[in-house]
C-alpha cells in the first residue's frame, strides 16, 4: 500500500540531489511493442530451482572480494537513529539553518561493508539500503533544508533466509552506497538503479551462472510487473493487486527504465573486447569517485532509453 505522494517524491529528489525537472514516462507504441515481445520470452527455465543456502560470512565475503577486485570503494557516512535523535536535541540548534551544519558533522565515516545489516526481508530476492532522514511533522522548510544535508546510511536490509542469490543482492546495495553518498552524481531519478542492477548481472555472471539466469529472469518479470501496474493505472482501472498512486507510477518507471538500460549496458560489456570492458569499469570508477556523473558515463557508452528498447539485449542472456 502506497503512503507517499508526489510531494514526498519531490523531497526525495531534493535530498538526493536529483533534478526536479522530470517528465512522466509515456506508455507509447515503442514501449508497448517491447513489452509484448519480452512477455513471450520463456522464463520457466529455473522455475522450482532450489537455491543452496549460504552463511552470512559467505555472503559478505563473496561480495566484498568481488567489488574490491574491480573497484576502489570509498568510505560512507553512517548515522544510527539513536545518533540522529541526539543530533536533533543538540543545544546548538537554535533555528532550521543550524540543522545542516550540525547534522553534516555528525556521521562516522565507515567502510561500506561495515554498514549494519538487518535480516528482515521475507523474500529471498533483493535488499534495501536505508538512507537517514530528518523527519518532522512540519515539512514546510524541507525545500531549503534537504538540499543541504549530506547522505548518511543507517543499515542494509537483507533476506531472513540467505541463499546463493544473497551476495548478488548485497553487491547491489553496496553499489548504492557508492552512488548515493556522492550527492548529485546521479542527475536523473530514472537512472538511479542502472549501475546497481548492472553490478548484479556482472557479479552473478562471473560467480554463479545459475544465479545469473535467475537474476535475468527475475528482472524480466520485474519489468513486466511494473509495466502492467503502470498500464492499469493509466487506463483508469483499479489495480487488483495493489493500491496504486502517481508516486508508484514514477517509482515503477524508475525500475523499468533502469532495468532496460542495465540490460543494454551489460550486453555491451559482455559482447565487447577486453579494452571496452576495461573502459566501462574505469568509467564506473570515475562515477564512484564523483569525477563524472552517471549520465556522462552512460552517454560515453551510448546507453540511452530509446536505444535500450531492444528486447534482444535481455533475450541474449536467457538460457535456451
Amino acid at each position: 500500500m502506497s503512503h507517499y505522494n508526489l510531494k514526498d517524491l519531490h523531497h526525495f529528489f531534493l535530498l538526493h540531489g536529483y533534478s526536479t525537472d522530470i517528465d512522466k514516462l509515456p506508455l507509447d507504441d515503442s514501449l508497448l511493442a517491447y513489452m509484448k515481445e519480452i512477455a513471450e520470452v520463456d522464463t520457466s527455465c529455473y522455475e522450482g530451482y532450489s537455491l543452496p543456502y549460504v552463511s552470512k560470512l559467505q555472503m559478505t565475503s563473496n561480495a566484498k572480494r568481488f567489488l574490491n577486485e574491480k573497484f576502489r570503494l570509498h568510505p560512507v557516512g553512517f548515522l544510527s537513529n539513536k545518533q540522529l535523535a541526539k543530533v536533533l536535541m543538540d543545544r546548538r540548534i537554535q533555528s532550521v539553518d543550524d540543522i545542516p551544519i550540525i547534522y553534516n558533522q555528525s556521521a562516522k565515516m565507515v567502510d561500506p561493508f561495515l554498514i549494519p545489516i538487518e535480516y528482515d526481508i521475507n523474500s529471498i530476492f533483493g535488499g534495501s539500503l536505508t538512507v537517514q532522514t530528518v523527519v518532522t511533522q512540519d515539512k514546510s522548510f524541507f525545500e531549503d533544508l534537504l538540499p543541504k544535508l549530506n547522505i548518511y546510511f543507517t543499515n542494509i536490509s537483507m533476506p531472513k533466509t540467505l541463499t546463493s542469490v544473497a551476495a548478488t543482492s548485497y553487491v547491489h546495495e553496496i553499489t548504492h552506497s557508492q552512488l548515493e553518498s556522492n550527492k548529485g552524481i546521479i542527475e536523473n531519478y530514472y537512472n538511479s538503479e542502472v549501475l546497481t542492477i548492472f553490478m548484479e548481472f556482472l557479479h552473478s555472471y562471473e560467480k554463479n551462472p545459475n544465479v545469473f539466469q535467475i537474476d535475468i529472469v527475475n528482472r524480466i518479470q520485474n519489468m513486466l510487473a511494473n509495466f502492467y501496474s503502470m498500464f492499469i493505472y493509466e487506463s483508469g482501472q483499479k489495480n487488483p493487486e495493489r493500491e496504486y498512486s502517481e508516486y508508484d507510477y514514477f517509482s515503477d518507471s524508475k525500475y523499468l527504465i533502469s532495468i532496460l538500460k542495465a540490460f543494454q549496458l551489460f550486453h555491451l560489456y559482455e559482447t565487447s573486447s577486453d579494452s571496452i570492458k576495461k573502459y566501462i569499469l574505469e568509467g564506473i570508477q570515475k562515477v564512484f569517485d564523483g569525477k563524472i556523473t552517471l549520465e556522462q558515463f552512460l552517454e560515453s557508452v551510448d546507453v540511452h532509453y530509446s536505444g535500450s528498447l531492444n528486447p534482444e539485449y535481455a533475450k541474449y542472456f536467457v538460457k535456451k
